[in-house]
């Protein structure tokens, strides 16, 4: 073999030299290029050694075109470690006897990247040692995709490899969770209620599959309260104290537990975020999209988990809080399966409650509005309510809205959401009439569900109030000083003058029974002495003057018929009417009628 490839090396040195004769000869032939040098140069097709020739008057001129290229190596076999993949191969259909390979380089990517990255430095290969490489450095629990190029002592790079996947092995996660937490009235007196959720780990950090979570709760003033809960989901809800707590959370996956997460949380004092406002969700082009109100500062990013309603594994979805809406749910959603979404605004270690809402695939949200009414009406405005219920109408519905039309006013339409269960109009016509429209918007238009006719005040309850009150009060006023002004004139400025002919003694004077008479009788109580007593029952009162029987002195009493009707009341017409003796003064005085009384005469005692 070695005395054929002498031969041929020396009939192409032979051939390049008669060509260089040649071209010699005919060189006066040709312009005057002096000044030019010409340099024949030949190559081994196998060697690639060089051969020259070099004249005094010759051009540059390639001699071998085609260069032999290293045969394709093929990758054999990879073992994987946490950070490392060893990789081995071989030369491939030509074998190691036919070729001795000299240096390789190897690429690497992850399956989530497009650029390749080389090897540094070559990788040398000793003749009979087994072509093998540790590549080291690499992110745990990561497929990389792997080829290998090589070179012998002459010719070029072979044709890469075909491409050999590697994955490495899981570690230890290198970073705690981010927690957030919210503390909100649990309902059960002396306890709150505490809500943890926390991102989940970046690849970057988990180094492999993240297996759970561990939580751990305790108050420092009763140790014997410590807990310690696993959940493999990204959030959990506890019933505390009301006490200072101590909180820590960590990830762990085969390899090993994450560095804990610490927080103080005093679960004494509320602490938490304004929920999520105008969460609403409707199906279109075989995707779920989301919308909801921006929520309130100081939220910086929202937290979004849904779950099949059957089911109580969770996926979950960090966005920014000043993303557009709406947006496509991302991930498989099934048709046919209902979901339950809920959205949490975050803002560093605090969170929010969730605003849910239930969607599927075919309808989008999952929700009617029904009872639709007006509650309160006023001169310049109206209040209406109504209320959220499962959905009946299998229809895909974008959005609701409730529209006021009427008076001068152009309409008005507001969206509606599942945390809205009433709305004010204001700025109406007073003495107007209205009608309050639930609109449904679909791809196929808009169509009202429901409505209401009402009509504003022409006046106000609190103008009534503020007008009928001071009239009231000068009324009132008005009424009680013309009562004093009429007992002050009656008493004081016209006093009221007797008038005989209204009164009843004025009567009995001039009654003409009395005025007919000349006789005057005269009663002598001292026929109707018993016991000593001066006794009289008569239908009359006896009254007698204080000049004759002075107040001290007479006894005067009510004495019943019952009592003495052993004397006689009707006494015989011949008896003769006395004068009562009053004793030692020997006076008579005129008896006086009035009904009802019996005089006692001190002097018959």
């Amino acid at each position: 073999m070695g005395r054929g490839r002498f031969e041929l090396r020396f009939l192409f040195v032979i051939l390049l030299i008669s060509f260089g004769i040649l071209f010699s000869a005919s060189s006066k032939y040709l312009p005057d290029h002096s000044h030019e040098e010409i340099t024949v140069s030949g190559k081994d097709l196998m060697r690639c050694e060089d051969v020259c020739v070099t004249d005094f008057d010759c051009v540059s001129v390639t001699g071998a075109q085609h260069q032999i290229k290293a045969p394709r190596p093929n990758v054999t076999l990879i073992k994987a470690s946490e950070t490392m993949l060893n990789i081995t191969w071989s030369n491939g259909q030509w074998g190691a006897e036919m070729w001795e390979t000299k240096y390789c380089k190897i690429r690497r990517r992850s399956v989530n990247k497009d650029q390749w990255m080389e090897t540094p430095t070559l990788v040398p290969v000793k003749r009979g040692d087994e072509m093998m490489y540790a590549m080291d450095g690499l992110k745990p629990f990561t497929r990389y995709m792997l080829a290998v190029s090589c070179i012998g002592h002459y010719g070029h790079w072979s044709d890469w490899s075909l491409v050999a996947a590697g994955m490495t092995q899981e570690s230890v996660p290198a970073k705690p969770p981010h927690v957030s937490y919210s503390i909100r009235a649990s309902g059960s007196e002396g306890t709150q209620h505490l809500l943890l959720i926390w991102a989940p780990l970046h690849p970057r950090y988990s180094n492999g599959k993240v297996l759970g979570y561990n939580v751990t709760f305790y108050p420092p003033k009763y140790l014997g309260l410590k807990r310690t809960v696993t959940v493999t989901g990204l959030k959990i809800s506890l019933e505390v104290l009301m006490e200072r707590y101590e909180v820590a959370v960590s990830a762990y996956n085969s390899a090993g537990e994450s560095p804990r997460r610490r927080l103080t949380v005093d679960a004494g004092h509320h602490r938490t975020l304004a929920p999520v406002r105008g969460l609403w969700v409707h199906s279109k082009d075989g995707v779920l999209w989301l919308q909801w109100d921006v929520p309130p500062q100081p939220a910086s990013e929202l937290a979004i988990e849904w779950r099949p309603t059957d089911s109580t594994h969770s996926l979950w979805w960090r966005v920014n809080s000043s993303i557009a809406t709406p947006v496509a749910l991302p991930g498989e959603i099934r048709p046919r399966q209902a979901y339950i979404i809920s959205v949490y605004p975050v803002h560093e270690e605090l969170c929010g409650p969730a605003s849910s809402i239930e969607a599927d695939l075919q309808y989008g949200s999952l929700v009617d509005v029904v009872g639709l009414e007006v509650v309160t009406v006023t001169r310049h405005g109206a209040t209406v309510q109504w209320e959220w219920q499962r959905k009946t109408q299998r229809t895909s519905i974008h959005r609701y809205r409730v529209a006021l039309q009427g008076g001068e006013n152009a309409v008005e339409s507001i969206p509606l959401f599942p945390d809205m269960h009433r709305y004010s109009f204001s700025k109406l016509m007073a003495n107007s009439k209205y009608t309050v429209h639930v609109y449904i918007d679909t791809d196929g238009g808009n169509f009202s569900v429901d409505k209401q006719e009402f009509s504003t005040c022409l006046l106000e309850t609190e103008e009534v109030i503020s007008i009928a009150v001071p009239v009231g009060f000068v009324i009132l006023a008005a009424g009680v000083i013309a009562k004093l002004s009429q007992f002050v004139y009656r008493k004081y400025i016209f006093p009221k003058i007797a008038n005989p002919k209204l009164s009843p003694v004025g009567h009995w004077l001039l009654d003409p029974m009395y005025s007919s008479s000349g006789l005057i009788s005269v009663l002598n109580l001292e026929d109707f002495v018993v016991a000593d007593r001066c006794l009289l029952h008569i239908e009359q009162q006896i009254r007698s003057p204080s000049m004759d029987c002075p107040t001290e002195d007479v006894d005067t009493t009510y004495t019943s018929a019952e009592k003495t009707d052993y004397i006689d009341s009707d006494p015989s017409p011949g008896s003769t009417p006395s004068t009562c003796d009053t004793g030692s003064t020997g006076r008579r005085s005129p008896v006086a009628y009035n009904e009802g009384y019996v005089l006692n005469c001190p002097g018959d005692t």
